[in-house]
């Protein structure tokens, strides 16, 4: 994607949906500029940002 904004991020949250958000996104877009959060259940906007630790 040809951006103004080079270090633009897109936050895309799937938060429990039965509409295969994470599989349509997930085949559908390898730019970096998005970013996919899967949670298991839906805990609104606070639990989709909350820091992941991984390491």
């Amino acid at each position: 994607m040809d951006l103004d904004w080079p270090d633009l991020e897109v936050l895309i949250v799937d938060d429990g949906s039965t509409d295969r958000t994470a599989e349509y996104v997930g085949e559908n877009t390898d730019d970096p500029h998005f970013d996919l959060v899967v949670l298991e259940d839906n805990g609104g906007k606070t639990a989709a940002l909350r820091p992941r630790g991984g390491g």
